[in-house]
């Protein structure tokens, strides 16, 4: 309710405070006999006095409500006017520490992920003593992928993909031999899962999804430039609260991207074949 309305609504009952007191003091002054005109003229004494405090309290105790109300109303009226800005949501890089050693599913996409599983190496490998799930979406080496990532960078440089790419498969190779440590230390049952797929074609966006099948799941986009830009890549999150069908898009993508992808085998089940 504005202001203007509640200033209607308090003024008519006011007057109607008003109007019952002048009715009863006049009956009371006309009409009534003494017993009963003394009882009346009390009467409208009091509305009077009680209506004359309400005005005062109401109108001390609720100029600043009206204030604030009004500033709301025209904040929102605002807000529903303009669009909101870029800046505040687009992020600058975030620190995915905390989920990483918290989540019991991760799933990640990019092109090399060379620093991130580099940099989160200790942190998956206890994640995965603790059997979480982990799947990694990287491109595969051996299709056009290298080239179409190196055509879209600032300097076209192939080698330079492909050996972040080894050093991604290095880190990938470790972990699969720490997995299967303690799969034969442990009971199975409580060792998680390691995943790894290789996409034919550069992603043109990054993917860094923590326990999706849980209600504070979260997912994190990095949108990869072209040619320039690569330190200030935009990046933005999304839960299902907030974003529903846009956090469920993302999400989407990822199995998209994973049921086309081919499976990669560490170098130790392939000299076993």
């Amino acid at each position: 309710m504005d202001k203007k309305r509640k200033t209607r609504y308090l003024l008519a009952v006011y007057s109607i405070i008003a109007a019952l007191a002048i009715i009863f003091g006049l009956l009371g002054i006309n009409y009534a006999k003494d017993t009963w005109r003394s009882i009346l003229l009390n009467l409208a004494t009091e509305l009077l006095g009680v209506a004359f405090v309400f005005f005062l309290v109401n109108y001390l105790f609720l100029v600043d409500d009206w204030s604030i109300s009004e500033r709301i109303e025209k904040l929102l009226s605002r807000l529903e006017l303009t669009r909101p800005s870029a800046k505040d949501f687009f992020q600058t890089p975030p620190s995915i520490d905390s989920y990483v050693q918290s989540a019991n599913q991760i799933d990640m996409c990019g092109v090399t992920l060379t620093s991130t599983i580099n940099k989160q190496l200790n942190n998956m490998r206890e994640r995965l003593r603790k059997g979480a799930h982990i799947r990694l979406l990287v491109v595969n080496p051996d299709s056009l992928a290298l080239q179409m990532s190196a055509l879209r960078s600032k300097n076209p440089d192939v080698d330079y993909f492909r050996k972040r790419l080894e050093t991604t498969f290095e880190d990938l190779e470790i972990l699969h031999k720490l997995r299967t440590n303690y799969r034969q230390a442990d009971s199975p049952s409580r060792t998680g899962s390691l995943s790894v797929r290789l996409l034919s074609y550069a992603p043109s966006f990054g993917i860094y999804h923590f326990d999706g099948s849980r209600s504070n799941g979260v997912v994190f986009v990095e949108i990869y430039p072209h040619e320039s830009g690569f330190g200030s890549a935009p990046i933005f999150n999304l839960t299902l609260q907030v974003d529903g069908k846009w956090y469920e898009y993302f999400v989407d993508q990822f199995e998209e991207m994973w049921q086309s992808a081919r499976p990669w085998q560490p170098s130790s089940v392939e000299d076993a074949g």
